[in-house]
């Protein structure tokens, strides 16, 4: 029965990660945004240079991130080309989160990974950051499997080589964040749960020393290339952003208010069944949700503390809130226990559940109410036609928000724990859906991709590429990557932040003054950027020629001709 059992979970989990992994890879085809563009231009610098070693941006050493994956990157665009492969390696970490999740949960019961995956899965801020190349990605998968490895080693398994080995690519994906969020999680449970004796065979040195080998050799040969590579990357980059001491410092951060309710708006539509899960984890002694919570709010409450957030950080603790929720539904879904009769305060109590239910029909009335309001009000430089297309799939999200919830408020009340579930599932599901064409009509507002190819199909060797300054250095990356060589950025006032000084070889960096002595120097001058033409025509007060305007615009300062 127990081999038949582990033949089922290792069927479902295999068919859960290539479902989701072919699902996320074409909801993540779309031209690199100018934010992302870096973690697909440094992989293809290194296969260019074929020095995996040290990473470059825009030929200059970049030096700020830990190279795993980069180095994935680089391994899936030699295998798949330039258009897949950038896309493939985050499918597959976040495919493969759902699946260590699903075993976290399933340890508790199999209902409770099915619904975890669910949960997981259709997680409205977990789909959407699987259409950005982010490290976060595979650091939350590389934590799940920390996180389970940890609970088999409580179950009395020596499982320390794979717990090891996965702290140690946490850290090559993301530094030494990939200690702290499983790092908490375990000090809480062996101190909370008073599991002391798991320590003797958390420690185990072999483990220890192949994670070693896995982090130190590249932190010792990155410093031996570049002196004083560790002091700026462990206590700069890492040590003091978290106290916003950073130098240059971040040009953006959100407040710990504003990151909170981004988390649970992350979450949606699953937000609103969060805190009984939380609360039935406290009350139910099940290691599993335990650990989760201990996960989950644990990381939740060292990055509020940060004086340094983004809007994604939280992303590696999304999978232990699903988890969470996951396993308060499945108990309501076993325990088969009505709403009448039962105390709000029990850990079983539906209650919550048909609250919760209300609670996402309230906000898809409020939202499909105020959505024509709001776009009026924020759309301005958003195209017309493209306004028209946001405001029609917004309506269609609130009036699922509607409908679910209307749906799962009904079935709670008869009971049917599972059709309720169902009910909020086909809402992430319409929630996530709708993201896609979402992201493509504000496609030209994020990427700068079609001005790089434009150049692209014009440039020849030697001619030069200058493009507008965006807030930071590495937006450029995505002319590069189209390209295929090194730009020039154009400075516009304090714009673009770089992270240090580079030297006079790889500085690409000039002012008005130097662009006109450029443009003028008969070297034949490309200048791409997000304004309009006659914008970009006036920076120059010479001879210019448009040869592309939509999003923005290109000009030369010759005649031109596509290149063959």
């Amino acid at each position: 029965m127990t081999e038949t059992k582990n033949q089922g979970g290792i069927f479902v989990a295999a068919f859960i990660f290539i479902a989701l992994s072919i699902s996320y890879l074409l909801f993540s085809l779309h031209p690199l945004w100018n934010a992302e563009a870096m973690y697909a231009e440094v992989p293809r610098e290194m296969l260019e240079s074929r020095d995996f070693l040290y990473p470059t941006l825009n030929y200059a050493p970049f030096i700020f991130k830990p190279p795993l994956f980069f180095w994935a990157n680089a391994l899936s665009i030699w295998l798949f080309g330039h258009h897949f492969g950038p896309r493939v390696p985050q499918a597959l970490f976040a495919a493969g989160t759902v699946v260590f999740a699903y075993k976290i949960a399933s340890r508790s019961s199999r209902l409770s990974g099915l619904m975890t995956a669910g949960v997981l899965a259709t997680s409205y801020g977990f789909v959407f950051h699987t259409a950005e190349l982010l490290p976060d990605v595979p650091l939350g998968f590389f934590t799940a499997c920390a996180v389970y490895y940890f609970l088999k080693i409580s179950d009395g398994k020596n499982r320390t080589f794979g717990l090891w080995a996965s702290l140690a690519m946490a850290v090559m994906t993301k530094g030494f964040l990939g200690l702290i969020f499983p790092g908490i999680a375990f000090a809480a449970f062996i101190v909370v749960e008073r599991r002391r004796d798991m320590l003797k065979n958390l420690f185990s040195i072999p483990a220890i020393a192949v994670a070693l080998a896995i982090t130190v050799p590249w932190h010792i040969l990155m410093d031996l290339r570049n002196p004083g590579f560790l002091y700026d990357f462990i206590i700069n980059e890492q040590v003091l952003r978290f106290f916003n001491e950073r130098v240059p410092p971040d040009w953006d951060s959100i407040s710990s208010p504003l990151f909170f309710l981004i988390t649970l708006a992350w979450m949606m539509p699953w937000a609103v069944f969060l805190l009984q899960g939380a609360r039935m984890s406290v009350r139910k002694r099940d290691a599993n949700l335990r650990i989760a919570l201990y996960w989950g709010l644990g990381g939740l409450a060292f990055l509020l503390l940060s004086s340094q957030k983004m809007e994604y950080y939280q992303i590696p603790l999304l999978p232990p809130l699903a988890i969470l929720v996951g396993g308060y539904l499945a108990a309501l879904a076993e325990t088969g226990r009505p709403a009448s009769g039962i105390s709000a305060t029990e850990p079983f109590s539906s209650i919550p559940a048909a609250a919760g239910s209300i609670l996402l029909l309230l906000i898809g009335v409020a939202g499909a109410a105020a959505a024509p309001f709001l776009f009026n009000k924020f759309s301005a430089d958003i195209p017309a036609h493209h306004g028209r297309t946001l405001l029609v799939i917004a309506e269609i999200c609130f009036i699922s928000l509607c409908a679910g919830g209307l749906a799962s408020f009904i079935f709670v009340r008869k009971s049917k724990f599972r059709a309720a579930f169902a009910s909020v599932l086909i809402i992430g599901i319409v929630l996530c859906a709708g993201t896609k064409p979402a992201l493509d009509a504000l496609l030209p507002e994020m990427s700068d991709a079609n001005l790089a190819k434009t150049a692209a199909k014009f440039l020849k060797p030697g001619d030069l590429l200058v493009v507008q300054a965006r807030e930071e250095y590495e937006y450029s990356a995505v002319y590069c990557y189209y390209t295929g060589r090194k730009v020039i950025i154009l400075r516009d006032g304090v714009y673009p932040m770089v992270p240090s000084v580079f030297n006079d070889r790889a500085n690409f960096i000039i002012n008005n003054h130097e662009f006109k002595d450029l443009w003028k120097s008969g070297a034949r001058v490309f200048l791409a950027g997000r304004s309009k033409p006659d914008n970009l025509i006036s920076l120059i007060s010479a001879p210019s020629r448009v040869i592309y305007h939509g999003s923005g615009a290109v000009i030369c300062n010759t005649e031109t001709s596509k290149r063959d």
